[in-house]
């Protein structure tokens, strides 16, 4: 009888301790504050600037002169990458520079000695540096004839003490002048008189090696 008495007393307790547990609310979690719009959750002054501080280190050794790659930023990050950067004022592969070009400089006076070239005569060097044509054959030993037959490149001496009896001038210049079919700069220097082929390429800015072409235009000093 007693037995059965506790029995009951132990059923009767468990069930009010099961009945109690169901009407107990569940325990609840700490309470989150809703943050307002323009918040931040956090204090700034705790939270390192990453871009900030690398853009200062970068501007310190930009101005120090010891920043040797640049900063650039990664897609999506917003964080500075470093890479090289191509070194300015110096160029990786030297550029060659320009070939400077010497054109024959215009004959000044009277020279020592002159090679003669094409289209050019004995008569037409005489006039061309002011000199006797019978001064010009004579220290050169030769005669009408054999002055008349000479190979270009023949090498001739110019009197010093000797004058053209006559104009020197057979064409006005400044002049521009017309390449015609067998002309050469010998020959236009000729045709003008007092004026030396390498004159007339120097003031057009042709060397002695250009072969002339018919219908070019030459600007005569």
């Amino acid at each position: 009888m007693r037995k059965n008495i506790v029995l009951v007393l132990v059923t009767i307790l468990i069930l009010g301790l099961v009945l109690s547990a169901c009407e107990r609310p569940a325990t609840k979690g700490p309470v989150v504050t809703p943050t307002k719009k323009g918040e931040i959750p956090f204090p700034v002054a705790t939270q390192p600037n990453i871009v900030k501080d690398m853009l200062a280190v970068t501007q310190t050794a930009m101005a120090a002169g010891t920043l040797a790659p640049a900063a650039t930023q990664t897609p999506g990050t917003g964080l500075p990458t470093i890479g090289p950067t191509p070194t300015q004022g110096i160029l990786s592969t030297p550029v060659p520079s320009a070939t400077k070009v010497v054109f024959p400089s215009p004959t000044v006076g009277r020279p020592a000695t002159y090679a003669l070239q094409d289209g050019e005569t004995l008569y037409c060097l005489a006039r061309r540096f002011d000199v006797d044509p019978a001064d010009l054959l004579e220290i050169n030993g030769l005669t009408l004839t054999t002055g008349a037959n000479l190979s270009i490149g023949t090498e001739l001496k110019i009197p010093t003490d000797s004058s053209f009896p006559g104009s020197r001038v057979l064409h006005n210049h400044p002049d521009v002048y017309t390449v015609d079919p067998g002309d050469s700069i010998g020959s236009i220097a000729c045709y003008y008189g007092d004026i030396s082929p390498d004159a007339i390429l120097a003031y057009n800015g042709i060397q002695s090696t250009e072969v002339l072409n018919v219908g070019q235009k030459l600007e005569i000093p």
